[in-house]
């Protein structure tokens, strides 16, 4: 979305594509009780089901979310789940 609206360089995204190909990235699997859990959390806090599910990882895990995204931001700060900071 960054590159769309011109707020990434291509060379920037591919590095950042580069940097993800080498990490390693597990898989969280969706259960009935995540599905629940994402319904509550994006009627909660006014959120779509895929920001929902951002914050959800983030309650869960304990780890920090990297987004720009204002309406999530706001749901994490009332959640206390931290930002990724730059």
């Amino acid at each position: 979305m960054a590159h769309r609206r011109n707020r990434l360089g291509f060379d920037v995204l591919q590095e950042v594509f580069n940097k993800l190909s080498s990490m390693e990235i597990a898989v969280d699997p969706a259960t009935r009780e995540t599905s629940a859990r994402l319904g509550t959390l994006a009627l909660t806090y006014g959120l779509t089901s895929y920001d929902a599910a951002y914050l959800d990882l983030g309650l869960r895990t304990g780890f920090p979310i990297a987004t720009l995204d204002k309406a999530l931001i706001k749901a994490m700060q009332t959640a206390s789940v931290d930002l990724v900071s730059p």
